[in-house]
């Protein structure tokens, strides 16, 4: 999901919710699935964080902040497997045609 404004503009509830979708949803679902994971002979994880997991261009504070926690979280969670079969890798896509901005939360006037 994402979350157009400033840090200023963007409401507590709103980066909340943000966060609760972008990194918890990546969080729990990892956490539902591991232990399948565990048990595969060969397995990996593919964690989508954005462009904007790399860069923080003004005006997207809560977007970025979401998608550069999923990339920390998934490069930690990496070096925590190390010693199992399982892999994590973390895709930090471009431009996307996707319906993003039709779902996307902007500050209200």
């Amino acid at each position: 999901m994402a979350l157009g404004g400033t840090f200023e503009e963007v409401s507590e509830e709103d980066f909340e919710w943000l966060f609760a979708i972008n990194v918890s949803g990546v969080v729990r679902m990892i956490r539902a699935f591991l232990p399948l994971l565990k048990a595969s002979d060969d397995a990996r994880i593919i964690d989508l964080s954005s462009i904007y997991g790399l860069v923080s261009p003004p005006g997207q504070t809560a977007y970025a902040a979401s998608k550069f926690a999923v990339r920390g979280f998934s490069q930690a969670l990496g070096h925590e497997l190390k010693e199992t079969r399982i892999r994590v890798t973390v895709v930090h896509p471009g431009g996307v045609a996707t319906s993003i901005a039709n779902s996307a939360r902007v500050r209200k006037d």
